[in-house]
């Protein structure tokens, strides 16, 4: 979709903007209160089109609740992962780094493809450490 001088779509107009029917309010985020002041921008020429169709509404900024992931693990990498073994489990690095070293070789081709993926890996090392991790 293309971005006007104001940086924002029409599309990102209306996933930051509510109109409260009840108390005839229109609600609009921090981002979009920025945008909307750049004159002859996608966001201020969509919000002008809204203020048009709701005239009597009035206006309130908010400020939107970043949602905290519920999953610390999220941020687990590779390099996290076999850290934290050497540190805890160092008997059990050389099973990560032959989970993660193994490739497949296509006989007709010559092509090299990882046995297990990232996921997998990540799957594996959170069934046997994520309680140990998690406490």
């Amino acid at each position: 979709m293309k971005k006007t001088n104001s940086n924002i779509t029409v599309n990102e107009v209306y996933n930051n903007i509510n109109i409260d029917f009840n108390n005839k309010t229109i609600e609009i985020t921090n981002k979009l209160s920025q945008a909307v002041i750049i004159p002859k921008g996608t966001a201020y020429e969509t919000f002008t089109k809204i203020r048009a169709t709701y005239p009597d509404y009035s206006v309130k900024v908010i400020k939107r609740e970043v949602k905290k992931s519920k999953n610390s693990t999220s941020k687990i990498t590779y390099k996290t992962m076999l850290e934290y073994l050497e540190r805890v489990h160092p008997e059990d690095v050389a099973a990560l780094e032959e989970m993660h070293d193994s490739v497949l070789v296509d006989k007709l081709t010559g092509k090299e493809t990882r046995l297990h993926n990232f996921f997998e890996i990540k799957k594996w090392f959170m069934e046997n450490y994520g309680a140990e991790i998690a406490a």
